[in-house]
């Protein structure tokens, strides 16, 4: 479903949180019900992201203030404003000045709720000065809308101090990161070349056109620590491992300069979208196969090498390091995860180690933040495989790198 451009970016936003609320599937499935060609897409999609990220602090202060639970588009409004509230009230402290952008949501609540509902909800929302006011009283799982298992799971491989920059981290404003060579007056220069941000999220509709183009990519300045550790050289031949979306595939494109070949592997269900990524790279091969059954007969039977100067496998994960751009991440996560994933990504990369040339690099990288995932993955792998040599790595923390958290680590075949 896509949504007129005439229609308010809040109104976007409260269709696609109708949609989240009773459904299962991940945030990018509802983040692409968002038009992008509008020129308010930016401002919609904060909007729906500032609930997703706050969504134990806004149930929980609607458990607080209301004896019956209100009807899904009553509750969604509602969440919608009070976490608009709540990110203003977090920058700016205690003040009247809430108190006029309370009566402007009053009077936008009269386009969608009877005038008995509109009454509730300015009364609702005069109570939520004084509950933001009271917030960091509140247990912190609450206040920072972070399940208890993950708290003692971050203070233990960080400790307090850390795991409360962590969660100041994941709570600020999600920042879209554009990745280009040729950037226009729109956009901001970050500490990271090639990597800029919107000046202002109006002015998206000026930044749509490269992205289209096929200049620009929305992607996170973490995403280049992996490539950068694969140390690309001219005419090298590279195979990308769980390439989809293809960001990454598109970053080692540009390094080699038209040079080389690039071969993209991922799952069957994940080719469309990678497809539509690298549509404009011409040499670059794509393959449909599950990682774990992947074998050198795939590559023989389409004519391609078997082995590669470099190899770069972007495992599945917890996503422990993007929780400010995918926050329902926190909801999606078990413990169990925890002991499944890391078994899943020592499998994968037992069998991307299969396709390195003798003396090539492979390079395991992650966006998640558990050691678990990381080193440890790291440890057994080399442990087990006595042929390859850890030469480089780096584990990214949000709250000290100031972008996405992951590993990156980078392996020599002997």
């Amino acid at each position: 479903m896509k949504f007129h451009e005439e229609i308010e970016p809040w109104q976007n936003a409260l269709a696609i949180l109708a949609k989240w609320d009773k459904a299962d599937k991940k945030l990018d499935y509802y983040l692409e019900l968002l038009d992008k060609s509008v020129p308010t897409y930016a401002l919609a999609r904060g909007y729906f992201l500032n609930v997703v990220k706050h969504k134990i602090f806004l149930e929980y202060f609607l458990k607080q203030h209301v004896l019956k639970p209100p009807q899904r588009k009553m509750k969604c409004f509602l969440m919608l404003v009070v976490g608009q509230l709540w990110e203003l009230f977090r920058e700016k402290g205690a003040s009247d000045a809430l108190i006029p952008l309370i009566n402007g949501w009053v009077e936008r609540s009269k386009r969608l709720f009877s005038s008995k509902e509109c009454n509730f909800v300015n009364a609702l929302l005069r109570k939520a000065l004084p509950f933001f006011q009271q917030a960091d009283t509140l247990p912190l799982a609450i206040r920072y809308s972070t399940p208890e298992f993950l708290l003692q799971r971050y203070c233990k491989h960080y400790g307090n101090e850390a795991l409360l920059e962590y969660l100041k981290w994941n709570e600020e404003r999600t920042i879209v990161y554009i990745r280009t060579h040729t950037p226009n007056k729109y956009l901001k220069e970050t500490p990271w070349p090639d990597f800029y941000t919107l000046d202002n999220a109006e002015n998206w509709r000026y930044v749509l056109p490269l992205i289209c183009e096929g200049k620009a990519y929305v992607q996170d300045p973490m995403t280049r620590i992996p490539v950068e550790l694969l140390r690309i050289n001219s005419g090298m031949s590279i195979l990308d491992l769980c390439a989809a979306p293809g960001g990454k595939t598109l970053q080692i494109v540009q390094t080699l300069n038209g040079s080389g070949r690039v071969v993209a592997v991922d799952l069957p269900e994940h080719m469309k979208r990678l497809k539509a990524n690298t549509q404009r790279c011409s040499h670059v091969h794509l393959l449909g196969k599950n990682i774990l059954e992947l074998s050198s007969k795939d590559f023989e039977q389409r004519q391609l090498p078997t082995t590669y100067d470099r190899v770069l496998i972007d495992v599945p994960c917890s996503n422990t390091g993007v929780v400010r751009r995918k926050p329902d991440v926190l909801y999606r996560l078990t413990p169990k995860d925890f002991d499944y994933l890391p078994k899943l990504q020592l499998a994968l990369l037992k069998n991307a180690g299969n396709f390195v040339k003798s003396g090539g690099l492979l390079v395991y990288s992650t966006c998640s933040v558990d050691p678990e995932e990381n080193q440890e993955v790291i440890k057994q792998f080399l442990k087990q495989n006595n042929g390859f040599q850890l030469v480089d790595s780096h584990v990214s923390l949000p709250w000290i790198d100031q972008h996405d958290g992951g590993g990156a680590f980078c392996l020599k075949k002997r």
